[in-house]
């Protein structure tokens, strides 16, 4: 069974930067009281900068595999596998979420996840995305709906362009004339 999770834990990012930055931890407990509305005491601050040099110095452990990742992550492994791979080389008993920082840490990581991490760097959870997002969508549809639109307007001029084009093709064609092989015309009716 696993432990109950901290109110801190999800201020772990914005712990970690405060603390390279240099914050003090009476600086660290107040802005996360004014974000969280909890108590916080510098006992909690004291014991999560402990867990931050840890987490520090297993990322130093890696140092030495850096160019056996970089090769990896060039042949398209996944990091998943690159941690498994190196964990089991060399024994290094870190969590995965230690080997991404230190990818990231040395700008090590590929593509598509230097763009998931940036997601998460500037909204924290994906909770704060996805509300972001809906407010997003529907300040969008709210505008997309106005009938001041430019867009709107100009799809509205097009289509009674577009409807009186389509009125004009249907009066010329309702009626053809055609001449059939024994000399007689006749009107058909088309369309």
């Amino acid at each position: 069974m696993s432990r109950p999770g901290h109110f801190l834990d999800p201020y772990k990012f914005q712990i970690e930067e405060m603390v390279k930055l240099g914050c003090t931890d009476e600086h660290i407990c107040r802005v996360l009281e004014d974000i969280t509305g909890k108590e916080v005491k510098k006992r909690v601050i004291a014991n999560k900068r402990m867990w931050l040099r840890k987490m520090e110095n297993k990322r130093k452990q890696y140092e030495p595999y850096k160019g056996e990742i970089k090769c990896m992550i060039e042949y398209g492994l996944t990091i998943q596998n690159i941690y498994a791979a190196i964990s089991e080389e060399s024994g290094i008993d870190a969590s995965i979420e230690t080997f991404k920082n230190f990818l990231k840490d040395n700008d090590m990581l590929p593509e598509s996840k230097k763009q998931e991490t940036s997601v998460k760097d500037i909204f924290g959870t994906i909770a704060n995305y996805m509300e972001f997002h809906e407010g997003w969508v529907r300040t969008s549809c709210r505008l997309n709906r106005a009938m001041s639109n430019p867009n709107r307007i100009l799809m509205r001029r097009y289509l009674q362009q577009a409807m009186k084009k389509r009125k004009r093709i249907r009066r010329k064609m309702k009626y053809i004339s055609v001449l059939p092989v024994d000399g007689k015309s006749s009107e058909i009716l088309s369309m």
